[in-house]
């Protein structure tokens, strides 16, 4: 006996129900055969008219969508079929997938999971603006739709309030290369080719190159339509509402929109700024990618990043399930913190009476006396991304090195991070990030040469107070990373304990410590072939000393990566222990492999005690990774101690 379903009707509105068209429901019933009982038909609009079906050989409800009867004879169904094919190869959480597709009297159609809920647009009809938090919370899904299926090389070209539905308390899009499908599909009149120049897609969301017809659109203007989509979710309206469409395209190509904040002064600084310039018109001037969304707005939603939760739901957990709900994306957030801070309150786990008092020992930075600095990310000079890696690892190792005197409160990576290619004034870094100083500069690679040009300059009044130029050959690289940390410590008056730029680097090899840094950039990339050639970097490093613990760590952390999102956990757990162990093996004090036994401990093998003392004694070397704090904390909360968990996190 099949289960019973609820009735389709009763989950659709009656307002966009309406009867199926007689022709066309006699041809796509005669089309689908006995494989689907159409039930009813939703309000079309955009490129498609909507059925709901029921798929009889697995008793689920499907929708159906259609190609409007206006595009007869202008499709080559069979190039539409081969471009569905492709987007149907997306699995997401957010995005909804596509099942099967066919033609109907002439007209291609393609059959997708029917999601119950309502559109995106629908809730906006309804409430007009959305609350910050919610309108984060969906900005972050789309966002990480958008890059998985960038990275697969799928641009969906109409991203849209309709796009996307809300189901439960998940956002997931639709409609993934349907556009494309249309667009390459479109035949010419005269010469059966492909028509060029032709702008699909919906006006008000449209990119600037979408709106001038420009063939070479990429996924960048998937993450302009991404801004207008936020702007809308949080002012009510798009930026250019209300005017005809030919006047809408033009402003999108030509009229800088009125800024987001003006319209809604409440909406967090980092969030409006990133929004506006995603809607940059210069495609080369917006994010590049779709993941750079997700680890901005993850980065947001701090304490000090104005996205603060406006609740928060208990839930009460049993301890062998917190593990796998806290393991997500847990490597991703030691390396790059980019953790929700404001969602950690909603784990409550009652697993006994005591209290322990962990972490009593960790060293408190005073952040009303003692000295504070932000490293922005150094410049790369010359346009030769190649060397982009190595900027941001002369950052890193010298924001790493000022923090190691315990004497300075060093910006954290990730927001400091946030300001990378941005010309903002000290004085709004200074605000932003609470530092009284910051460290800025460019890097010249050419010829087996480096040159550093470093500034310190005060927020206070953006007067210079020391800076220098610094021109070696790359082998002499870790004496500039000394002299500059050391002329930077000596010009905030702070000592900088150790002389030996070789112990600080983990190895004698320049060319090791440079395919580490070459490791960690890729590491930082995410997707699946970078974590993997970030792994062959780090050996190669080791062939050059096998006594390099941080190359040990660098491939701890990529199994890390891996078993994030792209490998099975059994699979990566195996290399994730064997680097541990080698790397704890060189270097027993290494902060990193600490924090990462500890998380080893508590997500793959649920030992909470090992990762309490592990996660501990990370902090104790290295106070100012607040976001090992933070793990500390969760874990603490997990175990039911309460007070010491807050005590953690307020740490953190």
């Amino acid at each position: 006996m099949r289960p019973q379903l609820p009735s389709v009707s009763s989950q659709i509105p009656s307002s966009l129900t309406q009867p199926l068209s007689d022709d066309l429901q006699q041809q796509l019933q005669t089309s689908l055969g006995t494989a689907y009982t159409l039930e009813r038909e939703l309000g079309g609009g955009g490129m498609s008219r909507v059925f709901v079906a029921l798929e009889t050989a697995l008793n689920r409800h499907v929708a159906i969508k259609v190609l409007p009867e206006a595009m007869a004879g202008q499709l080559s169904v069979d190039r539409f079929r081969r471009e569905i094919a492709l987007a149907a190869q997306l699995q997401h959480p957010h995005i909804v997938p596509l099942l099967s597709a066919g033609e109907v009297g002439g007209l291609p159609y393609f059959t997708m999971p029917f999601v119950r809920g309502e559109s995106l647009r629908a809730r906006l009809s309804a409430h007009g603006e959305l609350p910050v938090n919610e309108a984060v919370r969906v900005l972050r899904e789309v966002a990480s739709a958008l890059a998985s299926a960038h990275h697969q090389g799928v641009v969906h070209r109409d991203i849209k309030p309709d796009n996307v539905l809300l189901s439960g308390d998940a956002a997931m899009v639709t409609d993934f290369g349907v556009a494309k499908a249309v667009s390459a599909s479109t035949l010419s009149s005269d010469s059966g080719l492909t028509s060029i120049g032709v702008a699909l897609g919906t006006p008000a969301y449209m990119s600037p190159e979408q709106a001038s017809a420009d063939p070479l659109v990429d996924a960048r203007s998937d993450i302009y339509a991404w801004g207008i989509l936020a702007y809308e979710m949080l002012t009510g309206a798009t930026p250019f509402t209300g005017r005809p469409t030919s006047a809408m395209l033009a402003a999108h190509v030509t009229e800088l929109p009125e800024d987001v904040a003006r319209r809604r002064p409440n909406i967090p600084t980092p969030l409006a700024t990133l929004i506006m310039r995603c809607l940059e018109k210069r495609a080369s001037d917006r994010p590049q990618r779709a993941q750079e969304l997700v680890q901005a707005l993850d980065a947001m939603v701090t304490p000090t990043g104005g996205s603060h939760p406006t609740t928060a739901r208990h839930a009460s957990l049993p301890a062998s399930d917190l593990p796998g709900t806290m393991r997500r994306r847990a490597w991703t957030r030691v390396a790059i913190p980019i953790v929700a801070i404001g969602a950690i309150g909603v784990l409550v786990v009652t697993m006994g009476p005591r209290v322990w008092s962990r972490g009593s020992s960790q060293t408190r930075v005073d952040s009303a006396t003692t000295p504070s600095v932000a490293v922005l990310p150094f410049v790369n000079v010359g346009g030769d991304t190649a060397n982009a890696y190595f900027a941001d690892g002369l950052t890193d190792d010298l924001a790493s090195a000022l923090a190691r005197t315990g004497k300075l409160r060093v910006a954290a990576r990730s927001s400091a991070y946030s300001f990378k290619g941005r010309n903002v004034p000290p004085a709004d870094v200074g605000h932003q990030l609470h530092v009284g100083v910051i460290v800025e500069g460019s890097v010249q690679r050419v010829n087996g040469h480096v040159k550093v040009i470093a500034s310190l300059v005060s927020v206070t009044d953006g007067l210079t107070l020391w800076t220098n130029v610094y021109e070696r050959d790359t082998r002499d690289v870790f004496a500039v990373q000394a002299e500059l940390s050391h002329a930077i410590a000596g010009a905030m008056r702070v000592s900088l304990a150790g002389t030996s730029a070789s112990l600080q680097a983990g190895t004698a090899s320049v060319e090791a410590h440079d395919l580490v840094l070459r490791g960690r950039y890729l590491n930082d990339r995410f997707d699946e072939p970078s974590v993997r050639h970030a792994i062959d970097r780090f050996r190669q490093a080791l062939a050059l000393d096998p006594r390099y613990a941080d190359a040990w760590t660098g491939i701890a952390d990529s199994w890390g990566r891996l078993s994030d999102d792209h490998v099975a956990p059994n699979e990566a757990a195996p290399h994730l222990r064997d680097a541990l162990d080698h790397a704890l093996a060189l270097d027993p004090a290494s902060a990193k492999a600490l924090a990462l036994r500890g998380l080893n401990a508590a997500f793959y093998e649920r030992k909470f005690d090992a990762a309490l003392t592990s996660l501990e004694q990370s902090l104790l070397r290295d106070s100012t990774d607040g976001f090992v704090g933070v793990y500390f904390g969760e874990i603490l909360l997990a175990t039911a101690h309460r007070d010491s968990a807050v005590a953690a996190m307020q740490r953190a």
